[in-house]
């Protein structure tokens, strides 16, 4: 099921074969390009795209989603696709190519008779004990020790954070508007969200928590390290520290592994260098992408989207780990605006990104419905005293 630059119509692909052939998919891809999308002079790999005009979101959008959907079509039916998107947290281009692809895949559900292949889940870079301290940090709520622990059990969906989240920001959070505009998405598209990072002691706090059991038994098994041990709280258990990040890793792909259940899409977003860092000693075998196709099924397959910020320096050339797994397809995407949100009327810039779909530009790219947050410290005071016995 390919999208053109006007509809949804599928193109009739064969099933028969589900052994997904990489050079094949690079050939589908290359020969279908989406206007304003090139094949990059870099060419690091086959699948090295870039966009032409940095502000053209529907390129983009175009070039996520076919690739998403060819790889879904022959891959084997039983198997689940994982798409990860990398991001820099501070480039709203970034999330709204993430708030694309849960927009269109939930169009392609809908539109499909409701196949269960393209039943999805969003998967976010956010400790999965976020909850707990945005009730108490945001919203100055009380939260017991045993309530952090397990209050997240008590939102299966992910939409009561979500709905937490967008009423009350977070204290110096990044791109806040069009992180809004993906929160709204998920709520408008039903779509499940998990919160998928290792649990940590605080708000914007960064050591990782021995709470969770999770991540501290990833820490025993890689480097023999207690995380309740205090003499490495200044040290390996910090979540930009090399070893925090590859224990990380090692926590998002088994909650993400986790969150496919039903689904037949697993959407993830997460930053850049959790998709492999040379400059910071991550190597292929400790990046994300990796722990997954460890972690899952023999019918699985993995679709990292590598968003280049030439900007940074964060280009696949320069960072990338060399390195090659069977159920792993790379995909590079150049040329996309680098401007960050503290740069601009971020409302605005957004909306110029959805100015590239021309006079339909997608309900996505316009201001969200934020919950009230009034209402939204009721429902929550209600949900703390209506679950403190069972927590």
């Amino acid at each position: 099921m390919f999208r053109n630059d006007r509809d949804m119509n599928a193109a009739a692909l064969p099933v028969e074969n589900f052994a997904l052939d990489k050079e094949s998919f690079a050939a589908r891809m290359t020969g279908a390009l989406p206007h304003g999308i090139v094949k990059s002079p870099e060419n690091f790999s086959d699948l090295d795209f870039t966009v032409e005009d940095p502000m053209n979101m529907k390129a983009v959008d175009t070039l996520v989603f076919n690739a998403a959907m060819d790889m879904r079509r022959y891959m084997h039916p039983e198997g689940t696709l994982y798409v990860v998107l990398s991001e820099r947290h501070a480039r709203p281009s970034h999330v709204m190519t993430q708030t694309g692809l849960v927009d269109n895949i939930t169009d392609a559900y809908v539109s499909g008779g409701q196949d269960s292949s393209l039943r999805s889940v969003f998967g976010i870079e956010l400790p999965y004990n976020d909850l707990s301290y945005h009730l108490q940090d945001a919203y100055n709520l009380s939260i017991t020790p045993a309530q952090r622990k397990f209050l997240h059990l008590h939102d299966p969906l992910g939409h009561i954070f979500t709905r937490a989240a967008m009423a009350k920001k977070y204290m110096g959070e990044m791109t806040p508007y069009t992180r809004n505009q993906r929160f709204a998405a998920i709520l408008r598209n039903k779509t499940p969200l998990v919160l998928i990072d290792a649990a940590q002691k605080g708000y914007f706090v960064s050591y990782l928590d021995e709470c969770d059991e999770m991540a501290a038994e990833i820490a025993d098994n890689l480097y023999k390290i207690d995380l309740a041990c205090e003499d490495v709280l200044t040290n390996t258990s910090a979540i930009g520290h090399t070893r925090g990040v590859v224990i990380r890793n090692g926590v998002m792909a088994k909650r993400l592994k986790a969150a496919a259940k039903d689904a037949g899409i697993v959407i993830a977003g997460t930053g850049i260098n959790h998709l492999g860092n040379e400059r910071k000693s991550l190597g292929f075998k400790t990046s994300l992408p990796y722990f997954l196709a460890e972690e899952t099924g023999p019918h699985d397959r993995i679709l990292t989207i590598f968003l280049a910020s030439a900007r940074d320096g964060l280009t696949p050339e320069n960072i990338t780990s060399e390195g090659n797994h069977d159920k792993i397809t790379s995909m590079m995407v150049r040329g996309l605006t680098d401007t960050k949100y503290d740069e601009v009327n971020e409302k605005d810039f957004s909306l110029a990104l959805g100015a590239s779909y021309g006079h339909n530009i997608p309900q996505r790219f316009y201001p969200p419905d934020i919950p009230s947050p009034s209402d939204m410290y009721e429902e929550l005071k209600h949900l703390l005293a209506s679950h403190s016995c069972a927590i």
